[in-house]
C-alpha cells in the first residue's frame, strides 16, 4: 500500500471519529434535556401535591425546550369548593422562576362555600414557583343569592412585591372582566377589587382597591350553619352608581347622592330560604314642580325592606317596606323582578295627625293652612273639657294619609308609573299626581 493512500484513509477515519465523537457530545446533552424536559409535567405535579393542590393531566407532548399538558384539572385541598380547569398547560424550565407555565384556555370555578378560603389563594407556597401566564381565563361564581355570575377575559393585576408590615395588600388583587354575566344582566369592562380581611373577602366594585370603591361587599365564612354578605355604599352619586349597574335615571337626578348599607345571610342548607335587608338614604332627590308637594316631599327619601328569597330568581319580594321623606314615614310591600328590565312595584302609605305635621313641617304654605286649621291650640288635649276644647282635641289628633305607588323598569327604556298623594285634610286641600293602578289600599 502506498503512502499517501495510506494516509488519506487515516484522514477519513479521524474525520469519522469526530464526526462520531461530536454527535455523542451533541446527543448526551440532548437526551438529557429531553428527560429533564420530559419529567416538567411530573415535578410540577409534585410541586404543587406539596402544597395540598392536586394536578391532573390527560395526554403530554414533549419538546426540546417544553412539555405540553392536556385537559388539565386543578383541585386545591384546603379550598374544596374550587375548581379550575385547562384545555391545555405549557411548561418550561423557569428564568426567575423554577418553573414558566402558559396556559391555554382557563375556568375557574368558585362555590359560594369557597369564596372566603380563596381570598388567602395567593398565599400558597406554589405560585413562588411559577412563572404564570394564560391565553384566556374566565371565572365562574356560584352562589345562592344571584345564581352564577360568570367573569369573561379576565386579566389580575397583582399588588408589589414590597408591602409594609401588617399591610393587607399582600392579600389584595384586582380583576378586570371584558364581561360580566348574572342571570340576564350583562355589563361589560367590569373593575373588581378582592382583598382578604381577617375572616372577611371584601370585594370592591368598580375601583382598583377596595379603599376607594364606591360599594364594598363584605363575604364572611359560614357559622352556625349560615355564610353572610353584607354591603356598605359609600354615598357615591346616584347616576354613577345607576350607570355603572345599567339603570335608567333622568337628569334631574344629576345632583342625587346615594348612600346605606345591605345584607343577606345564606344558609349552608338548600332548602332554607336566603334572608335579607336593605337600608338607603338619597340625598339631593330631585323635589316636584307643585311647591307644596315639594315642602312635603323634602330632598332626602329614606328606602328600607326586607326580603326572603325562595328558590325562585325571577322575583324578589320586599317585605316590610319602609320610606321617608322630610314628613311621613310610609310603610307597605313591593317586588323587584330580576329579568333584564329590572322591573320595582311599591306600594306604601302612611299617616299622620295634624298635630304632627304641624310640629313637624318646614315653612311653607301647607304648614300655614294647618297652622290656622289648628289656631292657637297647644299640642296636647288640656282644654278636652270644654265644647270648645273638645273640638280643638278632634282637630289635633284628625289624620293625613300619604300614598305611593311606584311601578318602572330600572333598567329599561320605558317611561315610570308614578302615583303619589296626600289626602285633604289639616285645613289643607292636599295634592294627587299621577294615576294609581287598581290595586287594594295598604293598610
Amino acid at each position: 500500500m502506498s503512502a499517501p493512500s495510506f494516509r488519506g484513509r487515516q484522514r477519513r477515519l479521524v474525520a469519522v471519529a469526530l464526526i462520531l465523537l461530536t454527535g455523542i457530545a451533541v446527543a448526551v446533552p440532548l437526551v438529557f434535556r429531553y428527560r429533564a424536559i420530559a419529567g416538567l409535567g411530573e415535578a410540577l405535579r409534585q410541586r404543587a401535591a406539596a402544597d395540598g393542590v392536586t394536578v391532573r393531566f390527560g395526554a403530554s407532548q414533549v419538546g426540546l425546550r417544553e412539555t405540553t399538558l392536556h385537559d388539565v384539572h386543578v383541585a386545591v385541598a384546603r379550598i374544596p369548593g374550587l375548581t379550575i380547569t385547562a384545555d391545555t398547560v405549557t411548561v418550561r424550565p423557569g428564568t426567575s422562576a423554577v418553573f414558566d407555565v402558559a396556559a391555554g384556555r382557563v375556568q375557574m370555578t368558585v362555590e359560594a362555600t369557597a369564596l372566603v378560603p380563596s381570598g388567602g389563594f395567593a398565599r400558597l407556597g406554589l405560585w413562588r414557583a411559577l412563572s404564570l401566564s394564560w391565553r384566556h381565563l374566565g371565572v365562574t361564581q356560584v352562589n345562592r343569592l344571584t345564581g352564577p355570575v360568570h367573569l369573561d377575559q379576565v386579566t389580575i393585576d397583582r399588588p408589589p412585591p414590597a408591602q409594609p408590615p401588617g399591610s393587607t395588600s399582600a392579600d389584595a388583587v384586582t380583576l378586570r372582566a371584558a364581561s360580566v354575566t348574572a342571570g340576564s344582566r350583562r355589563w361589560s369592562e367590569v373593575l373588581l377589587a378582592v382583598q382578604r380581611r381577617g375572616e372577611m373577602v371584601e370585594l370592591g366594585l368598580g375601583a382598583p382597591t377596595v379603599r376607594t370603591a364606591p360599594v364594598v361587599i363584605g363575604v364572611f365564612p359560614s357559622q352556625g350553619g349560615a355564610w353572610g354578605i353584607v354591603g356598605t355604599v359609600a354615598h357615591p352619586p346616584l347616576p354613577v352608581l345607576a350607570d355603572a349597574l345599567g339603570l335608567a335615571l333622568g337628569p334631574a337626578f344629576a345632583a342625587a347622592r346615594v348612600g346605606g348599607s345591605f345584607s343577606f345571610t345564606i344558609p349552608d342548607d338548600a332548602t332554607r330560604p336566603v334572608s335579607g335587608r336593605l337600608e338607603l338614604l338619597v340625598s339631593g332627590w330631585p323635589g316636584p314642580a307643585d311647591t307644596d308637594a315639594a315642602a312635603v316631599l323634602g330632598t332626602a327619601i329614606g328606602l328600607g325592606a326586607r326580603t326572603t328569597l325562595g328558590p325562585d330568581r325571577t322575583q324578589i319580594p320586599l317585605e316590610s317596606v319602609r320610606m321617608s321623606t322630610s314628613l311621613f314615614s310610609l310603610g307597605g310591600a313591593g317586588s323587584l323582578g330580576l329579568g333584564r328590565d329590572l322591573r320595582l312595584a311599591l306600594d306604601l302609605s302612611g299617616h299622620l295627625t295634624c298635630a304632627q305635621i304641624r310640629g313637624n313641617l318646614r315653612p311653607s304654605a301647607v304648614l300655614d293652612a294647618v297652622s290656622r286649621y289648628l289656631g292657637n291650640a297647644p299640642s296636647g288635649d288640656d282644654t278636652a273639657n270644654s265644647k270648645m276644647g273638645r273640638k280643638t282635641a278632634a282637630r289635633l289628633r284628625e289624620t293625613v294619609t300619604m300614598r305611593v305607588q311606584l311601578e318602572t323598569a330600572l333598567g329599561g327604556p320605558a317611561p315610570a308609573r308614578l302615583a303619589w298623594s296626600m289626602a285633604p285634610g289639616c285645613g289643607f286641600a292636599g295634592f294627587a299626581f299621577g294615576t294609581f293602578a287598581p290595586a287594594p289600599h295598604p293598610h
